[in-house]
């Protein structure tokens, strides 16, 4: 049976007139159809085609706050590609990109839709974002003279593509850095000095590289807090700082010092939490039962016996801590020739290795008295870890942590799986991870459990401060 098709074609014939009348004449055609065969994608650059939506929001927040993405006005199970890009202080390109199906009724919601491919495969609203690499592998450079930084982000089908611009924005303005250096103390305090109230006070213990975090600092202050972000190991940041007979009296030295200068910078002084991440939650567990002024801990990674310091100028250090002068029992390699031969070297080269073996042999063989019991513990304490840290092995001393004691519910903690040593919160480009220990987990598990950790500590200390 032939078919036939009725076209309507409409010719337009121009004639010199002196009134430049266009007329128009309408034929009807009686035509057969051709065979049926796909036509070629136009060019993505051919805007007039484009017939969908893209929708983000918020178009300006700070860098650790989640964003929506959607797309709608698209066909039921069009393939759509997204693709975000920017650059960093350095000039490095970095770029991420995933590829979606919309679903039955034309519409994708990153937020709830898995990619096919991308550089990231989960379900997060912010994938873009904190998946973006750069071709050299590159570390994302950030600059304290930013305000914000500007990131496109496209959506692209066969009929065109649409480009918006958000702004990810730092705190640097919004919070007050103050250079902390006394015999005593070495520190950098983030305040808002702007409030009207006094503040609640975290004091930042970071890990074993000893280095400050200001964007980390810097956000949290942002969310209601001063920040004092301890040096505990003194001394520059070496990414491998000595930290053998640290005192814990550097936390009651610093809580002299928030006491003595509560009234210039509208601290609240009795309103003090800790905040320790792998080596400084070793030290922040240690510190919570010698000094009262501490109201609440937040501890991620953490350790259950005192460890065996590291130093590079020796292979067999004594204890991590001291107090009162005097170093605590702990729990010591027994390889030191080894981690002295076949590790040092490979992280002094910029290569990986793996502490952990180390680390479980010291904790099996380690006695009651390097143990660290948060038994008599009456205030609110928080853990978490990751169940593949290939560091040390957090998730298991939380359990024994937990199991030392009969908790009167003033003890959370959670242990997060496929996940490493490392917190990744940051909801911006990381690029390629730098040389050093092999830290565990997968790059989007330790994303997504930071996340979801760094919301839990701030709720934590605005529960609990």
């Amino acid at each position: 049976m032939n078919i036939k098709k009725t076209l309507l074609i409409l010719l337009a014939v121009t004639t010199i007139a002196p009134s430049s009348i266009i007329a128009y004449s309408i034929l009807r055609i009686e035509t057969q159809p051709e065979a049926w065969a796909p036509k070629p994608a136009p060019e993505i650059a051919d805007f007039s085609l484009r017939n969908f939506n893209l929708e983000i929001y918020p178009i300006v927040a700070r860098i650790d706050q989640p964003i929506v993405i959607k797309v709608s006005g698209l066909e039921r199970n069009e393939d759509i590609n997204l693709r975000a890009t920017t650059t960093d202080a350095s000039g490095n390109e970095f770029v991420s990109w995933a590829a979606f199906v919309s679903d039955e009724s034309g519409e994708l919601d990153v937020a709830t839709a898995v990619p096919i491919r991308g550089t990231y495969i989960s379900k997060d609203s912010s994938g873009l974002l904190w998946s973006m690499e750069s071709g050299d592998q590159e570390r994302f450079q950030h600059s304290e003279s930013w305000e914000s930084r500007s990131y496109e982000i496209s959506a692209e089908t066969s009929k065109g593509r649409v480009t918006k611009t958000i702004d990810r924005t730092y705190p640097w303005k919004s919070v007050s850095l103050i250079e902390v250096s006394t015999s005593l103390v070495e520190a950098e305090l983030w305040v808002n000095e702007s409030t009207v109230s006094d503040l609640p006070i975290i004091i930042r213990l970071p890990g074993s590289d000893g280095r400050y975090s200001r964007i980390k600092a810097s956000l949290l202050a942002d969310r209601g807090f001063a920040v004092l972000d301890l040096r505990y190991h003194r001394g520059e940041g070496t990414g491998m700082p000595s930290s053998e007979h640290i005192p814990i009296e550097r936390i009651t030295d610093a809580i002299d010092w928030i006491v003595e200068n509560s009234a210039a910078h509208n601290l609240d002084s009795s309103r003090i939490g800790l905040y320790g991440a792998s080596k400084g939650s070793e030290l922040g567990l240690l510190a919570t039962s010698r000094d009262p002024r501490i109201m609440a801990l937040a501890a991620w990674a953490p350790a259950s016996v005192v460890f065996e310091g590291s130093t590079i100028q020796k292979l067999n250090a004594g204890s991590s801590w001291t107090w009162e002068n005097e170093p605590l029992q702990f729990a010591g390699f027994r390889n030191h020739l080894v981690i002295g031969v076949m590790i040092v070297p490979r992280l002094m080269a910029g290569k990986s290795a793996s502490f952990l073996p180390y680390y479980i042999d010291a904790l099996e063989r380690a006695e009651v008295d390097a143990s660290i019991s948060i038994a008599g513990a009456s205030i609110p304490i928080l853990l978490l870890a990751g169940d593949d840290d290939r560091l040390w092995p957090s998730s298991r001393m939380i359990s024994e942590l937990i199991n030392s004691t009969e908790t009167n519910g003033n003890i959370e903690y959670g242990i997060y799986r496929n996940v490493g040593h490392a917190m990744n919160f940051e909801i911006w480009p990381r690029g390629g991870s730098p040389d050093g220990f092999i830290l565990g987990g997968s790059r989007e598990a330790n994303y997504l459990a930071g996340r979801d950790a760094w919301e839990k500590i701030i709720k934590f200390f605005h529960e609990n401060l």
